[in-house]
């Protein structure tokens, strides 16, 4: 009697370890990586004050966010691009070999694909992003995120530092909002505050 119990403890005992990690595996295969790694971040930082942060506004292309007072924002001339720079580096000194922590770029009329087709040539021979991921070198990952209201897709590239490009619609075109994988790791939450008008 007594090692019959203990046959069915250890036969119930090995039934639950089994549930446990049954669940486990089905909760991991429906959720990627960044899902949940920056959708934790995201969480936890969404209701941080940004008070103290600078904001960067254009008025022309109806876009604004904030990012940490420590980055130094650099105007390209004659062009849609802003830079933003870690604040040990000396931008004006244009032999300066240190790359920015962040990009902004506004290209007018376009959408999404066109402007993911200029920056990746090699997404011209697939029909959508999505079909791309991990058959280019370049593309990693895609995803789309509704973002204060609104559709923002991203394409995390490759190369030496990685990049997260986010993709914004404004009223006449897109801008691309871009972060080395580790600028986005450290801050989560600059995404929460953008705002387009």
């Amino acid at each position: 009697m007594k090692k019959q119990l203990s046959r069915l403890i250890i036969l119930i005992a090995i039934l639950i370890v089994l549930m446990g990690f049954s669940g486990y595996v089905l909760f991991m295969s429906q959720s990627s990586p960044y899902q949940r790694i920056s959708g934790e971040l995201r969480n936890t930082l969404k209701n941080t004050s940004h008070s103290n942060w600078k904001m960067y506004q254009d008025k022309k292309y109806g876009f604004e966010f904030q990012y940490p007072t420590t980055w130094i924002k650099q105007n390209l001339p004659n062009s849609n691009n802003v830079s933003f720079y870690p604040p040990i580096i000396n931008v004006s000194n244009k032999q300066d070999e240190e790359s920015p922590i962040a990009t902004l770029t506004y290209y007018e009329n376009s959408n999404a694909n066109e402007v993911a087709k200029r920056l990746f040539p090699g997404l011209q021979k697939y029909s959508s992003i999505q079909e791309a991921v991990n058959k280019e070198a370049d593309i990693l990952d895609y995803k789309e995120e509704i973002i204060n209201g609104h559709n923002i897709s991203y394409i995390f590239s490759g190369g030496e530092r990685g990049w997260y490009n986010y993709f914004i619609p404004l009223k006449n075109g897109i801008v691309v909002l871009s972060f080395d994988y580790k600028t986005n790791l450290e801050n989560p939450n600059l995404l929460s505050t953008i705002r387009i008008y």
